[in-house]
């Protein structure tokens, strides 16, 4: 009886330790293998331990597998297929993921499973948000709203989190005991910042410590302040996307900014597909400027000595001045007033971009993706059908000499267009016309050209620098480029900085900046803006209360982890006094005064309007050819 004791006994120990062993292999996984898809053929590692730790530090090998598995939303085959290797369960999508054919639609993945970290057995869930096929939905990138958060990033980051705490009820995932593990890339990023507040304040996770949300090169979305510590935004500073939307309208994102490199080194990028020997660079981020009349004189569009260049963020820098300077002689207005038509804005402010533009913008690209043909049968792409000469022709024929609302273009464009039978989107004369007078806008073809060889000679040549150099502008925002940064020269350190209050302030306090995560011997800048009639600013302390600097637009370089806290006083309330004292008051006054008014400085990040898509700038070409047969009619006429 003993015997058979013991050898039930020993089957129990040995099945116990089988089990431990598998189990073990199972939530402990370390995986290495190479992801070949959506144009990228690389090798990645992951491993459950890669949580273990806070999410409070920044992690290079997190960032680097949250990257590739941001690419692997690209299709529901390619995320099910990579997610499963990653040895995740249970992967639902949202109705969103493949039904584009609204403009306020997200597609979101969620998939889970168990890992073991410190012997303790947690569910691992994971929120993976779509970055590309977006169909019309991309249009919603320009649905700003006039305020609070970006109105389109705000309402699907909502639907993102009600998918997410779904699942977790459905699959009864303990909040107590659960890591929650989000990425998103460009659009997607900002959609995986902003669930993140949800998911802290909605407590679908113990503390931020469990929630790990890394995104990459994502616009701007937020207005407002968040205290957290679990979001990381990677971005490649030559990229424009992460400067819209405008930082000039209070945008900006939660958690920190890794920058990934300097322009200069681009160059040293090794390109992290396996399956090429090519660089990944042969040129830098430089745009040249496009000089219409040199290449008329000298054979080249880039050539004679008017040729300029600037680096991509210079570019946009002159292409914001561009949409938002007016540029447009009182005479233009006040003959747009005898013709009843309102004056032609700048797009300088939100609430004059949301009343005469956003509808122009976000129509743009729901015709592009809306699958409407021309009827030749060709994919309307890039609004082909406004570049046919003839719709071109009446085009310019109606900004020049007619009452400019384009009447005859509108009908020569609804008669070329034809929409599927099939499909909800239907031809909107009211936001065509708010389309062609953007487009008029952006040409200067109706608001300041006076003559149509001042537009063919001047007006067209920014947009058409927009399209001649729309690979070196688009190129900062590809994942490749973003991978190849994360892995750049790995041995050097990142370090983190962080910026706090000094003193302990209430009410309508002062907004503070600057916290990033920056490789060693990279410049950190922080920021203060704050009301001067409410505050006064002492200065940046570092932790030992040594005083550091005095100018609110402060810049060091980062040699360690460092927290910097600005000092901050109430202006003190004025003293009440007879009326024989008040000009002694006010001389001591004065100088209290010029102290508060001290210049104060902007992020330097303070660019953007939502770049017109390069693809827009293929109409400065097409406008010349319009310009040169209507010259040539002319001709012929006298």
């Amino acid at each position: 009886m003993k015997k058979v004791f013991a050898c039930i006994l020993s089957f129990i120990i040995a099945f116990t330790a089988l089990m431990s062993f598998q189990k073990g292999q199972n939530v402990n996984a370390a995986v290495t293998g190479v992801f070949d898809a959506s144009g990228m053929c690389v090798e990645y590692y992951y491993s459950d331990s890669l949580f273990a730790q806070d999410s409070s530090s920044y992690s290079t090998p997190l960032a680097d597998i949250s990257l590739i598995a941001s690419v692997a939303t690209e299709s529901k085959s390619t995320a099910k297929s990579f997610y499963a290797e990653l040895g995740f369960t249970d992967i639902e999508f949202n109705d969103g993921y493949d039904n584009t054919t609204d403009s306020d639609k997200i597609g979101v993945m969620v998939a889970s499973k168990k890992i073991t970290i410190d012997g303790i057995t947690k569910d691992l869930v994971v929120m993976g948000v779509r970055r590309v096929n977006y169909g019309i939905e991309w249009a919603d990138n320009f649905n700003v709203g006039k305020t609070g958060n970006h109105q389109g990033f705000d309402n699907n980051s909502k639907r993102a989190f009600e998918f997410l705490k779904g699942y977790m009820n459905d699959h009864s995932i303990d909040k107590e005991n659960v890591k929650i593990w989000v990425q998103g890339y460009s659009r997607a990023g900002a959609i995986s910042y902003m669930s993140a507040r949800s998911i802290v304040e909605e407590k679908l996770v113990k503390s931020q410590n469990d929630l790990y949300v890394y995104t990459f090169n994502a616009p701007s979305g937020v207005q407002d302040e968040w205290d957290c510590t679990c979001i990381y935004n990677l971005v490649n500073c030559m990229d424009v996307v992460n400067r819209t939307a405008p930082s000039k309208w209070g945008f900006k994102k939660y958690g920190k900014i890794v920058y990934l490199g300097e322009p200069t080194k681009v160059l040293s990028l090794k390109n992290p597909n396996i399956d090429t020997t090519e660089p990944l660079y042969t040129e830098d981020f430089t745009v040249r400027k496009l000089d219409l009349q040199a290449a008329l004189g000298q054979g080249g569009i880039f050539g004679g000595v008017a040729d300029e260049q600037y680096n991509v963020i210079s570019f946009y820098a002159k292409f914001y001045d561009f949409m938002s300077d007016d540029t447009i002689p009182d005479s233009v207005n006040k003959s747009r007033e005898k013709h009843g038509l309102d004056p032609i804005p700048a797009i300088s402010d939100r609430e004059t971009y949301v009343d005469y533009y956003q509808d122009a913008f976000m129509y743009f690209f729901e015709l592009t993706y809306s699958g409407a043909i021309d009827t030749q049968g060709s994919a309307m792409g890039a609004f082909s059908t406004l570049l046919g000469a003839d719709t071109m022709t009446t085009f310019l024929t109606e900004c020049f000499e007619e009452d400019q609302m384009y009447v005859e273009t509108i009908a020569s464009l609804k008669s070329s267009i034809v929409i599927d039978t099939s499909s909800s989107f239907q031809l909107d004369d009211a936001k065509l016309l708010s389309l062609l007078r953007l487009i008029g806008k952006a040409f200067r073809m109706d608001s300041g050209a006076s003559t149509m060889i001042g537009l063919a000679f001047a007006d067209c040549e920014m947009m058409s620098t927009l399209l001649g150099n729309a690979l070196y502008i688009a190129s900062a925002h590809f994942y490749d480029v973003v991978l190849a940064w994360i892995r750049y020269d790995d041995s050097d350190p990142y370090y983190e900085t962080n910026v706090e209050f000094r003193n302990e302030l209430s009410g309508d306090i002062p907004t503070i900046s600057g916290e990033s995560v920056l490789k060693k011997n990279f410049l950190s800048v922080v920021n203060c803006d704050y009301d001067e009639e409410k505050w006064i600013f002492n200065g940046w302390y570092d932790e030992n209360g040594n005083i550091l600097s005095t100018d609110p637009y402060y810049s060091f370089t980062v040699t360690r982890d460092t927290t910097v806290y600005a000092d901050f006083e109430e202006v003190p309330e004025p003293t009440v006094v007879e009326t024989e004292e008040i000009a002694e008051t006010n001389e001591s006054v004065a100088p209290e005064k010029e102290k508060r008014s001290k210049k104060k400085s902007s992020s330097s990040n303070n660019f953007a309007i939502p770049v017109i898509a390069a693809t827009l700038g293929v109409a400065a070409i097409a406008s010349g050819v319009a310009v040169a047969v209507i010259l040539i009619k002319r001709k012929k006429k006298n």
